[in-house]
């Protein structure tokens, strides 16, 4: 408890499936034709609810490419003002950056506690995103490299403003939940022990808003969105287990709250859904227009 409200060390703000990138393995889906997003306007009332009742130590907002959310700058002003003084991250692939009125001006406000994380994920394109954030941030730039981890090489970058960027060298991906047969387009999930599944998952502690309701991950909350979209190849207990997740609602009474939050570290049925070992392969993301071609 932190002024008597619960406390959640880092949430995942997921406010839609759209995204411009096709990344083999996406957590999310995203590399689908996955529609949907969130108005901020919707979920409003119940954020502030939220924020009446929880304090976070940081926030990260994302998708999909939370930069297609139409109301993304809502949300980016909206959760700023509810929790004023956590660390708020947006995760983004940064190919919109330079089309959102007044980001930068925000980020500017903001800067000593709001950032933007832009992911790489082809080293094909990094020489076009780098030009992209160099029109976005104001000269000169100091840039400074940490190439500890092959696999998740960063570059901060912070303008003559202090306004900084986060840019992750992440084209390594490994498989997500789902399998999908390319020629009939139906999917089938992983068929794992919950318990190893969740001790090997990279998101175990990504707890997720998704339309207003907390999540234990991305995944949980999202396969049976995407269910709506992609036939599923599952038994029906299976089907059962996937859509019968029960998240968070913001007027659950205190005593649910408290006992939800605090199994949020362990694993659950639905872990089941993701594999239990990870095999890790360099991606090569192209933007999905190209695929129409």
């Amino acid at each position: 408890m932190m002024n008597n409200k619960l406390f959640l060390p880092s949430v995942e703000f997921y406010i839609t499936n759209v995204c411009n990138l096709a990344c083999q393995g996406c957590n999310r889906f995203n590399n689908l034709r996955f529609s949907g997003f969130q108005k901020w306007e919707d979920y409003q009332l119940i954020y502030e609810k939220w924020a009446e009742q929880i304090e976070i130590g940081h926030i990260g907002i994302l998708g999909g490419e939370p930069l297609l959310n139409p109301t993304f700058m809502h949300w980016f002003r909206g959760i700023r003002k509810l929790w004023p003084n956590i660390q708020l991250t947006t995760v983004t692939n940064a190919y919109r950056l330079n089309q959102i009125p007044g980001l930068y001006d925000f980020l500017l406000e903001h800067k000593h506690n709001t950032h933007l994380s832009i992911g790489i994920h082809n080293k094909k394109n990094k020489k076009k995103i780098m030009s992209i954030i160099e029109d976005f941030l104001v000269a000169p730039l100091e840039v400074n490299f940490d190439n500890s981890n092959q696999y998740m090489q960063n570059i901060i970058i912070v303008d003559s403003n202090q306004v900084g960027i986060k840019v992750e060298y992440n084209w390594w991906f490994h498989q997500g939940s789902i399998i999908q047969d390319l020629e009939t387009q139906k999917i089938s999930l992983h068929n794992s022990n919950a318990d190893l599944a969740h001790a090997n998952c990279s998101m175990k502690n990504c707890y997720t808003f998704i339309r207003g309701k907390l999540y234990k991950c991305g995944v949980v909350g999202l396969l049976p969105e995407l269910a709506e979209q992609y036939p599923f190849e599952l038994s029906d207990q299976d089907q059962q287990l996937m859509q019968g997740y029960s998240a968070l609602a913001v007027d659950a009474d205190i005593e649910s709250k408290k006992e939800f939050i605090k199994v949020l570290p362990n694993s659950i049925p639905q872990c089941k859904f993701c594999p239990e070992t990870y095999n890790g392969k360099q991606i090569f993301a192209i933007e999905k227009k190209e695929l129409l071609c």
